[in-house]
């Protein structure tokens, strides 16, 4: 049952969801995300390992992601997120405590694979966006842009605590502390908080009461589709295309935190003010995202992705076309605060665009394909790094090609429905 008309609660609870997902996003990218590239200094040295072994686990959850992400988005659809959420939580809480045992690099390629792709892609990723997408419409980019922005807050929080754990307790503990905690603050927040639809707590989107009839919706600059494509019609669009095309692009520029750490003592820095560098990049990435998806609400998204990934690119240049620390102070003025925003801006180009409720099986299947260029680019990086000790030309064709992807992203018109495919996906 619906809320009566013209009565709005006091607080609407999709803003309980936004704080559940905040959370959600938080323990996926601080222990699931950024903790390989804090852990990759201190199992190459304890373990004997080359960077290239140690980023065969990052490769091999890609490969893993572009198979199982076409299946997850389809079960967010038609099971919920809720209960999606749950099953990765319990995935990524226990593989993260049986890295701690690995010996070879086979295991942490599996072991780490499975936590990031059926671990923490079902948490986050996927069925946050869906779900966020839902419970909003008018305030969807800036839900989105909150609730993503746990990856920053948890980055910035938990790198380091997670330093502190390597230094106290080694790196074998501290895996298994990690997916301990995860798995005590997923479980019980996902299975308390979070619903798939605003519908399942007799709400509407935005905390909305019914229109009115005859009411005229609000105007905004901000193309939002009314409608519903399905992934077959949203494939028959060029703007899909022109969108993961460029993401692809943006996402090599993204993978330059995988090797960060490793960069920034290759030039001098010590591990403990490179991991500060790194906390203080992924804490200002915060106010990108706000922006930029906030912004999303009032102007054509098209503007802010491209926005969003010129900068990108133009970060990753200053890394190596400007001497330490100019460099790695525009590196974080530049990604952190206005080129960090890819998070909320995908999946929301997709609901303005495509409509939400194929919105996982759209997702799901296009984040494989947005990812290829990223399986690739950190394997490469670690094998010229290995060759020539040197980020240089990996990084110049980072910058370059997120550049590339600005301009696709601002040409990406949004679609237009036909009458036929009106029908069939209403």
């Amino acid at each position: 049952m619906l809320q009566p008309p013209n009565q709005k609660p006091r607080l609407f609870y999709g803003w309980i969801i936004v704080g559940a997902c905040f959370l959600a996003e938080a323990v996926v990218f601080g222990m699931g995300g950024l903790s390989l590239s804090i852990f990759m200094p201190v199992m190459r040295e304890s373990l004997g390992w080359t960077l290239t072994a140690l980023t065969g686990a990052h490769t091999t959850q890609a490969l893993m992601t572009m198979a199982t992400a076409p299946l997850i988005g389809p079960l967010v659809d038609r099971y919920g997120a809720r209960r999606v959420m749950i099953a990765g939580s319990i995935i990524a809480g226990f593989g993260l405590m049986l890295t701690g045992a690995v010996n070879y690099p086979w295991q942490f390629w599996v072991l780490y694979g499975i936590v990031g792709t059926l671990g923490f892609g079902e948490v986050g990723q996927i069925s946050v966006s869906v779900v966020i997408s839902r419970w909003f419409t008018r305030k969807r980019g800036r839900a989105l842009a909150i609730a993503t922005s746990g990856t920053t807050a948890g980055g910035a929080l938990l790198a380091p605590v997670i330093t502190f754990l390597l230094v106290s307790f080694g790196w074998r503990l501290s895996w298994v502390i990690l997916g301990a905690v995860a798995l005590g603050l997923l479980l019980p927040v996902i299975s308390l908080f979070i619903r798939s639809k605003p519908e399942d707590k007799g709400m509407l989107p935005d905390g909305e009461a019914p229109a009115a009839p005859n009411a005229e919706p609000a105007q905004s600059r901000a193309f939002k589709t009314t409608k519903n494509w399905t992934l077959i019609d949203a494939a028959r669009t060029r703007t899909l295309w022109q969108l993961v095309i460029a993401a692809n692009f943006s996402s090599l520029a993204g993978g330059v935190f995988t090797h960060l750490i490793i960069f920034l003592t290759s030039e001098g820095m010590s591990i403990e003010n490179a991991t500060v560098s790194l906390s203080a990049a992924i804490a200002c990435a915060s106010i990108s995202r706000l922006l930029w998806a906030s912004l999303a609400d009032f102007i054509p998204v098209r503007y802010c992705v491209a926005g969003n990934y010129l900068f990108s690119g133009i970060s990753v240049l200053c890394l190596i076309f400007l001497p330490a620390p100019a460099n790695i102070i525009l590196f974080i003025c530049f990604w952190g605060l206005l080129g960090a925003a890819s998070g909320p801006l995908q999946p929301l180009a997709f609901a303005n665009y495509f409509g939400s409720h194929f919105l996982g099986s759209i997702n799901g299947t296009m984040r494989p394909l947005m990812g290829i260029f990223r399986l690739f680019g950190p394997l490469l990086t670690a094998s010229i790094w290995d060759a020539t000790r040197s980020f240089f030309w990996p990084f110049l064709m980072y910058g370059l090609l997120s550049i590339i992807g600005a301009l696709l992203a601002f040409t990406a018109m949004p679609p237009i429905q036909r009458a036929s495919t009106q029908n069939q996906s209403q």
